[in-house]
């Protein structure tokens, strides 16, 4: 497990750098996707504000409530193509301007470390299970 600071974006960065944003993002845009990829936080900030963090995928249809992990993945929201079909012939036509999409997958993934930090921030993780702690009583089948 990596550990990341809610205060150093560049712990984040570091651990999911821009290009793996990038290819997570299409990835999970994929039509029929049946595995998404981005972030798994292991572990809840401490006072010093130090998180774990850890790249990682999930099979779509996963959703466990409560859990020891929180998986957060980046969305496409930002992504768009730059050529569409155009009205002579059905050849490709310049849609968007490729910079201008560049800035906007930049932005995309600064508001994605936002998000990440923020989920570190509210993450509640159940506590651990010791001897005699109330789960591990009575009746477990059998």
């Amino acid at each position: 497990m990596t550990r990341s600071n809610i205060h150093d974006r560049l712990t984040i960065k570091n651990i999911y750098p821009r290009d793996a944003f990038d290819v997570d993002s299409r990835r999970n845009a994929e039509i029929g996707a049946g595995i998404l990829h981005g972030l798994k936080i292991t572990a809840p900030p401490d006072t010093n504000g130090n998180f774990g963090l850890c790249q990682a995928s999930r099979h779509i249809g996963e959703n466990n409530h409560v859990s020891d992990v929180l998986f957060i993945f980046p969305q496409s929201d930002h992504l768009e193509s730059t050529l569409t079909l155009g009205p002579t012939y059905g050849g490709p036509e310049e849609k968007s301007n490729p910079s201008k999409q560049s800035q906007d997958t930049a932005a995309a993934y600064e508001g994605f470390i936002d998000r990440v930090v923020e989920a570190a921030r509210s993450a509640q993780f159940t506590s651990p299970i010791g001897l005699g702690e109330s789960r591990l009583q009575g009746f477990h089948g059998g």
